[in-house]
């Protein structure tokens, strides 16, 4: 993987990828044991860090947006060799 990968806050992909898990915030944050605007955040963080949008919101559901789709087996992959 690339250094801007290895240099992205691994909390924050892990957020990423259990939203992704649900594509819901409510269930991920008690995954994760922390609160939905704490998972809000920490997603906004990483969309700015990254520079792009991961979620859009339509009629109460997440979608992946297409740059998310993208840099998800990325972050699988991040994930993997973290643990």
């Amino acid at each position: 993987m690339g250094k801007f990968f290895m240099s992205l806050n691994h909390t924050r992909i892990m957020h990423f990828l259990t939203t992704v898990k649900y594509m819901n915030m409510n269930q991920a944050a008690k995954e994760l044991y922390i609160s939905q605007p704490a998972l809000s955040l920490s997603i906004s963080r990483l969309e700015e860090e990254l520079g792009v949008i991961l979620f859009y919101c339509e009629k109460n559901k997440l979608i992946l947006s297409r740059e998310a789709r993208v840099l998800l087996p990325r972050f699988q992959h991040l994930q993997v060799d973290y643990e």
